[in-house]
């Protein structure tokens, strides 16, 4: 797994580079633990942004904050389908008064694997599909195509 600088390590590593440029750019970055590649790649950009090292944030993201933002919607979207999975649940063991354990069987979505879950559905029998095997869930994708062109068809939708 590659090490992520901050910014000001960076411009300091580019900062000794330029005043020892007498050491060539591979004694420089034995020196100061790093790779040759990575010196040259900072070095290249300072040259190109007027000695600043552009530092975006890590993984795909433009900065910090897009990278923050990003989490945020991830942990509201799992949440409210956790939740939503758990209410389900819920009312089943309400109106089907169930005591015996019965299987569940899901695909590997997050809200079927996070703890919310699980509590939900103790003492029944956990099933998952295969990562990455489609044909697991291939019937009853089936029932809900038949089912959304026999019945949802029959209807109006006035607003989305």
């Amino acid at each position: 797994m590659s090490k992520h600088y901050d910014k000001q390590f960076k411009e300091d590593t580019i900062k000794y580079y330029l005043e020892h440029k007498e050491l060539g750019l591979l004694k420089c970055a034995g020196n100061l633990g790093i790779s040759k590649t990575a010196l040259g790649t900072w070095a290249k950009a300072a040259k190109e942004n007027h000695g600043e090292v552009p530092v975006r944030g890590s993984g795909n993201y433009s900065s910090d904050e897009a990278k923050e933002i990003a989490r945020l919607k991830r942990e509201l979207r799992d949440t409210l389908k956790a939740q939503w999975v758990v209410e389900a649940i819920e009312k089943v063991k309400k109106e089907r008064h169930m005591d015996k354990p019965k299987v569940m069987h899901s695909n590997r979505g997050i809200q079927y694997t996070c703890d919310a879950y699980r509590e939900a559905a103790e003492g029944w029998k956990l099933s998952y599909s295969k990562k990455a095997y489609p044909w697991d869930n291939a019937c009853i994708e089936y029932f809900h195509a038949i089912l959304k062109s026999e019945w949802i068809n029959r209807f109006r939708i006035m607003d989305y």
